[in-house]
């Protein structure tokens, strides 16, 4: 006649804490975006709210290779100081579009 096998206890998983939503709301605004790599030549943060990098310290920001500025229309350039480019409509970053009203 055989043993039956021994039981072996019951093991409880518990899923572990969540991280505070304002510690994570935080880090959305000043991290980096996973979907768009920094600016290599400029310290910046990424803001949610525009949907691109902003240069700390100046009027510039930063996305997809390409830095923007405001003076009276928007302009674009592959370095921070230029040489710039006029650019409109879709070719501004959909969160930049509305932030300066034109003269």
């Amino acid at each position: 006649m055989r043993t039956p096998p021994a039981k072996q206890p019951s093991q409880t998983i518990r899923a572990l804490p969540s991280a505070p939503k304002a510690a994570s709301a935080q880090r959305s605004r000043s991290g980096n975006h996973p979907r768009y790599a920094p600016p290599p030549d400029a310290d910046a943060y990424w803001d949610n709210s525009l949907g691109v990098y902003v240069v700390k310290g100046q009027r510039l920001y930063y996305r997809e290779r390409l830095y923007y500025r405001w003076n009276d229309g928007w302009y674009s350039s592959g370095q921070p100081n230029g040489p710039w480019e006029s650019v409109e409509g879709p070719g501004v970053p959909p969160g930049l579009r509305n932030l300066y009203s034109p003269r």
